[in-house]
């Protein structure tokens, strides 16, 4: 299954993108700014992180509770917010790179890698989540994240806009488009200048 482009992505996930920011992941990061400094103060960065995710992961559940077309399921821990039978999610914490950071497990390399997980509907797998500031004292940015293994395929700020304006890349390709010109053999990659130049297969003449 290819990779899912961010226009298809938001056209799911669109209606929840404000709720994402504000009610999910900046309301997680208030749930832990409003503990008492005594406990805070005895929290590693690690615990930190881990305790945002929990406040996060409860968040997404209660919001999303009884929305059509939108599941939680959780697997050893790994909780996925499921759309549409579409679309995997899940909250982290990511680095000033936009990468999240985990435990390297083999689950979480498969989710990374773009595999399909066993007894998850959704062939995609996205991340949502916070950047922190120099200091991680603030929450610097929130981001959609499509992971691609060590890497994004592609990443994206969410913000306080009432809108969301999806634009198409002019080489940018549907699933059912780009699954299509796999299975007739694609001939052309793109550059990151944006030049395409034509891939040759085997048996094509010089």
């Amino acid at each position: 299954m290819p990779l899912i482009s961010q226009s298809d992505a938001l056209r799911i996930l669109a209606p929840h993108l404000r709720a994402i920011r504000s009610e999910i992941v900046l309301g997680a990061w208030a749930d832990y700014q409003a503990l008492p400094d005594t406990a805070k103060i005895t929290y590693s960065t690690i615990t930190r992180a881990g305790a945002v995710h929990d406040h996060m992961v409860q968040r997404a559940a209660r919001y999303f509770d009884g929305i059509d077309g939108v599941k939680v399921i959780e697997r050893q821990k790994l909780f996925l917010f499921i759309f549409d039978q579409r679309i995997a999610l899940r909250f982290k914490k990511f680095d000033n790179e936009i990468l999240s950071s985990n435990q390297p497990t083999k689950q979480v390399a498969d989710f990374r890698a773009q595999t399909q997980l066993p007894g998850i509907e959704a062939p995609h797998n996205l991340e949502a989540g916070y950047v922190l500031d120099e200091a991680e004292q603030k929450v610097k940015a929130v981001h959609l994240v499509c992971p691609n293994m060590n890497r994004n395929y592609w990443e994206m700020e969410i913000t306080d806009s009432e809108q969301v304006t999806i634009v198409t890349d002019l080489f940018e390709k549907t699933e059912q488009e780009t699954q299509k010109d796999e299975e007739e053999g694609t001939t052309f990659r793109r550059k990151k200048s944006g030049e395409v130049i034509p891939i040759k297969r085997d048996g094509d003449g010089e």
